[in-house]
C-alpha cells in the first residue's frame, strides 16, 4: 500500500475539519454538499453533480 504525504494527510484533516464546522441537519446539508461538490470541482474532478436526493456525486474518467 502506498504511504501518504505529511502534506496530503494535513490537507484531508483540514478538509475533515472544515466539513464538521459546517451545519448539516437532515434537510439543510445544502452548504456541506456545495463545500464537497467544491472540493472535488478543485481536485480536478472530470464531473461533479448533485442528484435527486441531494447527494453529491464525482466522477473520474480513465
Amino acid at each position: 500500500m502506498a504511504r501518504v504525504s505529511a502534506a496530503s494527510f494535513d490537507g484531508a484533516v483540514a478538509f475533515a475539519q472544515d466539513l464538521i464546522r459546517i451545519p448539516s441537519l437532515p434537510g439543510e446539508e445544502g452548504e456541506l454538499t456545495r463545500r464537497v461538490a467544491a472540493e472535488m470541482e478543485a481536485l480536478g474532478y472530470d464531473d461533479v453533480y448533485t442528484d435527486e436526493l441531494g447527494s453529491v456525486v464525482g466522477v473520474v474518467r480513465g
